[in-house]
């Protein structure tokens, strides 16, 4: 349930009301905001996320019902699309019985350097930098609104990873991505490589 009015704070507390209450989750997934932005026209959909369900409860077709739920909603909402990125690789036959296809694709670099740090660049501390720097792209990828962008955000400070600004549009999240919105920015990729900390996998 939708909670527009609920204080700045936890990302959490500010998209659910305080009176949702469930018994027992044995299954779930989000449905997370997103647009695609292409030359001129915008695309609405949704980004379905963290789907799972508890091993004891596998196999007997929880997770199915919630995705034909979401498609669902995504239809009655006359959304334009649905997407996700599949956990593993065999996943990729589970969600293309229902109707899910390949339509974007990810790049991974493995990175290594022993002596170099991240000292040249500037630690972001605040949610509303990251969200200003990834919102600068225009193209084809899935951008998100303030509010969940502050959850990605949250998301990868629990886990531990630091985010770096290279430049006003352009960071590296550790483990995550290096984004770069501006063809420009990638001149700022050569010295960021040059001071990589550390092993990585950038996606």
């Amino acid at each position: 349930k939708m909670n527009e009015s609920a204080p700045r704070g936890l990302t959490f507390k500010r998209i659910y009301s305080a009176d949702t209450s469930f018994s027992e989750i044995v299954s779930a997934l989000y449905l997370l905001k997103c647009r695609i932005e292409s030359g001129s026209r915008t695309f609405y959909g949704r980004y379905l996320y963290a789907a799972a369900t508890l091993p004891e409860h596998r196999s007997k077709g929880y997770m199915g019902k919630l995705i034909n739920e979401a498609l669902g909603y995504a239809k009655e909402e006359n959304l334009d699309f649905v997407a996700l990125v599949p956990a593993n690789d065999g996943l990729y036959g589970y969600y293309e019985k229902f109707g899910f296809t390949e339509k974007m694709y990810k790049y991974r670099l493995n990175i290594c350097s022993n002596t170099a740090t991240m000292r040249a660049f500037c630690e972001i501390s605040e949610a509303k930098e990251f969200y200003d720097i990834r919102n600068s792209f225009q193209g084809n990828m899935l951008m998100y609104d303030e509010i969940i962008s502050e959850y990605a955000f949250e998301c990868m400070k629990f886990a531990g990873n630091r985010v770096f600004s290279i430049s006003d549009k352009a960071y590296y999240a550790e483990g995550e991505e290096l984004f770069c919105a501006d063809d420009n920015d990638f001149n700022a990729s050569e010295m960021f490589l040059r001071n990589l900390c550390g092993e990585s996998e950038i996606f």
